[in-house]
């Protein structure tokens, strides 16, 4: 079985996987995240306590993220 996270454009994701998306050692980092920086993805909420993201959404932040850095 591989290591680390490969997925698809279109599948969802859990906290702990944008965690490590994001180097963040605390999955629960993704919540000061979410409510801090108002251009971070918003969850889907699949019920009251399950919460997912679309990968690619996360991945598009990461890369807007990155060229802002560099501007």
């Amino acid at each position: 079985m591989e290591t680390g996270i490969r997925k698809m454009s279109n599948d969802f994701i859990g906290q702990r996987d944008v965690a490590n998306i994001l180097s963040l050692k605390n999955h629960r980092l993704v919540e000061k995240i979410l409510k801090n920086d108002e251009t971070f993805p918003r969850p889907i909420s699949l019920s009251q306590r399950v919460k997912r993201w679309r990968h690619d959404d996360i991945m598009k932040w990461v890369n807007s993220k990155f060229d802002e850095a560099k501007e």
